[in-house]
């Protein structure tokens, strides 16, 4: 199964051969069994919808699903869906079959981390399975394998796909077509309609009102949420989902879907015969959570809790954990007792703590998940407590810290409470440790560090709360006011969290796709008690449907100085995401992740020349970055390691950035060096001297980097030395010249353009200040074509659009031009300015950047002059645009100071 659970969600694999099944059944009136009353035991989710086409069609209506479909796979899958949809539309007979019938689809967890899909369709008229699974077989006779099986007295046929090698398989039964990859699924589902109770009321029918709240239904098995969750997330390094399989039964949720969000809405029940978690709240009233009111901006996620009646839940949380055999005393809350004073502590915790709590996470890339938490709790004699934490401080030498955040944080103390909170509230704030707490208000906070502490407290002081973002507040005006529980996740900040939790297999497919998951900006789960074991549930997603088409500031970092080298987009293998590479005035090289977390930071000797080089050393496919130094060449691995070899020397030093070309596209690897005194280097990726560039002399001193291209066969590279002579050279350092350049001309500029092995075009610019333009094929040159005159060679080039652009420079005109000489853009700009000017191609056409390091700001317009919305931004450095997130979306990379901006570009 494709591990995207937004692809899954909307085509399976079972979908393609669902859809060539029910093309055969059509004209159903009544039913006699829900297909919700046989789901297998192990279901995690079961979809129910009518009218398949439709709400198929309205999904694709909606913009954020639209811009999900820019990425590659979900938009493969999504064109799949449609051609299906559009094959059934052509038979007539089965409209009314879509526009009428149930169809559930529901997904199914196993021990081994893999997840299965079952299909049930709900028919009245009784369907000949002989004659379907013939018109089947007879349809697509070149592609289907088909045999016959008895399964207690059931009949199932099995079909194996010999394009895709996948098997599947098919029954029916009491008018229930059932057909699945995983004929296990297909057998319980069978041996379930034999069951007494498939036939009565269940107690998911009981909750049929819930199906008048959405366009479709969903149902949630939270016992075996883990287990599916599992498949994704290592649960070992998230034990607070661990409670989630005795919280509850069954939801049975309404699913609404438009512009903005998906809403669901609707009831969790909990087993007539245990003590689930949600029963703790039975007849308890909810009420809003006041603390939600104090979530930083910077916030992950929040889980908060509440009631009106202290003892009422006290003792049923003790029902809770007795029914359950959870055992209160491994929640290892004996550390308490090492406090002075502890048993006035106890006692006085117990009197002051009111009925509200919350954990809450912080966004700290620099931080463990643990080390970011908080749990706040609500206080109802804030006094009492503070008055112990004051004396235990008097008493414990441990108070006497010298920690600057203890001594500028007000009312706080470093008093080990360790995890005594966990039996209190119920096993879903599982292993915080509370080793500071920090008196703020009416409420406690605690953490394990003082960090996070100063942090939720600077967030307080500048009123930087997520209550006060425009997104958050339309987020919450569809949810209820009044919850015992509620979950909120702040995908803006999440990510980074969750990146660290991935299982392996789940996070290649996270990572490559976190664009577009993070356009879910907004998660929220609530629930409220009733008099009864129902218990009212409401799930939102909110979708920023917007955020693509504004520019804003994504995140900044603080490092140790400023930055000396325009930054850099490159691949790390072991997060499998784009990163940012940039070194600083200390000339230390940083990689840091596109969520502003410090993957590793190590010293260089030297300012890197030029671009980072992305290799593949051991041809494994781990990229490692390959640059240089005006003295010496690195070649770091993912962690920041020298590889065996490197960093070495450039005897006589160079002003160039090396060049590196991969001649035989076999990743060996060849390194070139332009030294300062007549000497050009090469070696190859072992470090070790090509022969016949030991050193190669020349004379004069080149004057232009080195450019290389393979051409016949043969691997060749050329220089301009100081006097305006082309040289070229072959792979052993012996001159070549089959081009035909007059060796008597003098040439200030060249670069080429590789077509294929056999073509190539140069252009260059002689001391006739003539741009040129020289074609050469295998027969050999085809033309020379004058592009213009210039009175100075240009500055950079691009290649983009499959064709080469030039920027020029004339006093203080600048001009970019294609290779047909053809000015794109012009533009007059004093010389004062810090230019940095750079090209760029995007869905609305070619546009061009440029930095004023005086005022402070990066512009971005378009060629002709108009400025992009949003634009200038601050920077006073470098900058440089990129894709991080893999997605659509362009991001500006650049610095104001000491920090490093990232922006999310229109």
């Amino acid at each position: 199964m494709n591990r995207n659970i937004l692809t899954g969600i909307v085509i399976t694999s079972i979908l393609t051969i669902f859809f060539l099944l029910v093309f055969y059944f059509f004209k159903i009136n009544t039913k006699t069994l829900h297909a919700i009353n046989v789901l297998p035991r192990n279901t995690v989710f079961a979809i129910e919808v009518k009218n398949v086409s439709l709400q198929y069609k309205l999904l694709n209506q909606q913009l954020f699903w639209q811009q999900l479909c820019n990425n590659p796979t979900i938009s493969q899958a999504n064109n799949n869906v449609k051609f299906l949809d559009s094959l059934l539309n052509e038979q007539n007979d089965f409209e009314d079959w879509k526009e009428s019938e149930n169809m559930v689809i529901s997904f199914h967890a196993y021990k081994n981390n893999t997840v299965d899909e079952l299909i049930m369709v709900e028919t009245i008229k009784k369907i000949d399975m002989d004659d379907a699974v013939n018109w089947i077989y007879d349809t697509h006779k070149d592609r289907f394998n088909k045999s016959k099986r008895n399964f207690l007295g059931n009949t199932i046929y099995d079909f194996v796909d010999f394009k895709t090698q996948k098997a599947f398989s098919i029954a029916y039964k009491n008018k229930l077509f059932i057909v699945s990859t995983n004929g296990q699924l297909v057998e319980e589902a069978l041996i379930n309609t034999n069951v007494k109770k498939a036939f009565e009321t269940s107690k998911l029918d009981k909750l049929s009102y819930v199906k008048s709240l959405g366009n479709y239904n969903l149902y949630v098995n939270y016992k075996n949420l883990p287990l599916f969750v599992g498949s994704y997330i290592d649960l070992s390094k998230m034990p607070n989902l661990m409670p989630v399989e005795t919280m509850s039964e069954w939801a049975a949720l309404g699913v609404n879907v438009n512009k903005n969000n998906i809403h669901l809405k609707g009831v969790s029940v909990t087993d007539d015969s245990l003590f689930q978690y949600f029963d703790c709240f039975n007849n308890l009233q909810s009420s809003e959570q006041s603390i939600k009111k104090l979530i930083p901006a910077n916030a992950t996620y929040y889980m908060g809790i509440n009631f009106n009646d202290e003892k009422v839940f006290e003792q049923n949380l003790i029902e809770y954990y007795k029914v359950n055999n959870i055992n209160t005393t491994n929640m290892v809350r004996d550390s308490i007792d090492n406090v002075p004073n502890y048993l006035n502590l106890k006692k006085n915790l117990k009197l002051s703590l009111g009925n509200e709590i919350a954990q809450i996470g912080l966004h700290n890339p620099q931080l463990s998940i643990d080390s970011c938490q908080l749990l706040i709790v609500k206080l109802k004699n804030k006094d009492l407590l503070l008055h112990e934490f004051k004396q235990i401080t008097q008493t414990d030498s441990t108070q006497n810290s010298t920690d600057t955040l203890l001594a500028n944080i007000p009312n706080v103390f470093k008093v080990n409470l360790s995890t005594y909170f966990d039996y209190r509230w119920g096993n879903i704030f599982t292993k915080h440790q509370a080793t500071f707490a920090f008196m703020y208000n009416d409420y406690m906070v605690l953490a394990n560090n003082l960090i996070t502490i100063n942090e939720f407290y600077q967030q307080q002081l500048k009123s930087a709360l997520l209550s006060s973002n425009a997104d958050f507040i339309n987020h919450e005006s569809e949810l209820n006011q009044n919850n015992n529980i509620e979950l909120i996740v702040n995908n803006d900040f999440m990510s980074q969290q969750i990146e660290q939790v991935l299982q392996p297999e789940f996070a290649t497919t996270y990572l490559s796709n976190k664009g577009y998951f993070k356009k879910a900006k907004l998660f929220s789960f609530q629930m409220a008690a009733t008099t009864d074991k129902n218990y009212v549930t409401n799930v939102h997603i909110s979708f920023n449907v917007n955020e693509s088409n504004k520019t804003q500031l994504m995140w900044d970092l603080d490092l140790d100085t400023n930055i000396v080298i325009e930054p850099q987009v490159v691949f790390h293998s072991p997060t499998n995401q784009n990163v940012v590479f940039v070194q600083d005035a200390k000339n230390q090289v940083y990689i840091i992740n596109n969520e502003s977390k410090i993957l590793f930071k190590v010293p260089v000797v030297g300012r890197i020349l030029g671009k980072v080089n992305q290799v593949d050393a051991f041809n494994n496919g781990k990229v490692q970055y390959l640059f240089n130094t005006g003295s010496q060449v690195y070649l770091l691995d993912e962690n920041g390691k020298n590889l065996q070899g490197y960093p070495f020397w450039i005897p006589t030093g160079t002003n160039y950035p090396i060049v590196v070309a991969d001649y035989y596209k076999d990743k060996s690897y060849q390194i070139f060096a332009i030294g300062k005194f007549y000497k050009i280097w090469a070696y190859n990726i072992q470090s070790k001297l090509l022969p016949g560039w030991n050193p190669k002399n020349a004379w004069p001193n080149p004057v232009q980097n080195i450019q290389n291209f393979s051409f016949r066969n043969e691997l060749i590279s050329y220089v301009i030395d100081e006097k305006g002579k082309l040289n070229f050279y072959q792979l052993n350092g012996k001159t070549h010249n089959v081009f035909g350049f007059d060796s008597l001309n003098n040439y200030k500029y060249m670069t080429h353009e590789a077509i294929d092995s056999t073509h190539i075009k140069f252009y260059y610019m002689d001391s006739t200040n003539l741009f040129k333009v020289k074609y050469f094929d295998a027969t050999g040159i085809s033309k020379v074509n004058i592009i213009k005159t210039i009175t100075s060679k240009p500055i950079n080039s691009y290649f983009i659009n499959n064709e080469l652009h030039f920027l020029n420079k004339e006093n203080i005109t600048y001009t970019i031009t294609n290779n047909q000489g053809r000015i794109l853009y012009t533009k007059m700009l004093p010389d004062s300015f810090n230019y940095q000017m750079q090209l760029m191609y995007n869905s609305t056409g070619y546009h061009v950047s440029y930095l004023d390091s005086l005022v402070g700001k990066v512009y971005f317009e378009s060629t002709t002059n108009k400025p992009v919305a949003e634009f200038p931004l601050k920077a006073n450095l470098y900058y440089k645009f990129g894709n991080l997130m893999n997605d659509e979306r362009n991001y500006l990379i650049t610095s104001m100071d000491r920090k490093l901006l990232v922006y999310q570009v229109k």
